[in-house]
């Protein structure tokens, strides 16, 4: 008669069971649906990938409009501050 006490006894009535099952379980899946799917791939990812995507839409128009003049008033530029600075030395 006491072996079913006993037996609850030394499963300390089985709160660590109970625990596990109604709280640490839950938890367990909402974190990783939430967290990983949601929070991780939505938001996170989502902000980077749009972010890279507007960068390179906006580096291809910037390319359109500057063309080489950009490249070839850049190389200009330098190579006048180099002339420049041999010759005011």
């Amino acid at each position: 008669a006491l072996k079913g006490l006993y037996t609850l006894v030394y499963n300390k009535f089985y709160v660590d069971e109970i625990y596990d099952f109604f709280i640490v379980k839950p938890l367990v899946l909402v974190s990783t649906y939430f967290f990983k799917n949601v929070t991780d791939e939505t938001c996170i990812d989502g902000t980077l990938h749009w972010t890279a995507r507007i960068m390179d839409f906006s580096g291809r128009i910037l390319k359109r409009i500057q063309g080489k003049e950009f490249a070839r008033y850049g190389f200009f530029m330098v190579l006048t501050i180099i002339i420049l600075y041999f010759i005011l030395r």
